[in-house]
């Protein structure tokens, strides 16, 4: 995980494998912290797995190591920030994240296109909440009109996240580009 964008993709892509129907991500900047919420209505987690899932050599998934929690933990904590999950089995995640945006933070990269691709991947209904400094947005699922697997439609959709996030941080929106 080069970015904390690339964080909050692995994290809300593990609440639709999880069988998420719903998806709330809550992402606040300052000039001092980056917060992010995960929550999700999925299929949740028991007390034994609760207990495991920063062990990086714990996975429920198969073969492969379960690196994505472990890591965000420790980049989140590197910076002095934490990282705090509640679930229930039947009942959903929450997963709460901080970073302090000290010398050790990674750096944000790109949230437009993390927050399309998450849009766009899974046929979760999904309700973004962004804020940096005074400034925020708010996208829910029902904002969406037409088949979001036109092409046309996907680059619109990449567009708009990048004009909602030039607009918080000041910037003048032009194209979106992926290069």
């Amino acid at each position: 995980m080069r970015t904390i964008a690339d964080h909050i993709l692995d994290i809300a892509q593990n609440s639709v494998n999880a069988g998420a129907k719903e998806i709330e991500i809550k992402i606040k900047e300052d000039d001092t912290k980056f917060e992010f919420e995960i929550i999700d209505d999925g299929c949740g987690m028991d007390e034994t797995v609760l207990s495991k899932v920063f062990d990086p050599f714990f996975t429920t998934k198969g073969k492969k190591t379960g690196l994505g929690l472990p890591l965000l933990k420790e980049y989140a904590e590197l910076t002095g920030g934490y990282v705090k999950i509640e679930s229930r089995k039947g009942m959903g995640t929450k997963i709460k994240v901080e970073f302090k945006k000290t010398i050790d933070c990674q750096p944000i990269g790109d949230l437009a296109g993390t927050l399309a691709t998450l849009v766009l991947s899974s046929n979760a209904r999904w309700h973004i909440e962004r804020s940096f400094k005074d400034r925020s947005y708010i996208f829910s699922y029902e904002d969406i009109n037409g088949d979001l697997t036109n092409p046309k439609n996907m680059k619109i959709i990449f567009e708009y996240f990048k004009r909602l996030e030039d607009s918080i941080n000041g910037r003048k929106s032009g194209s979106y580009d992926r290069s």
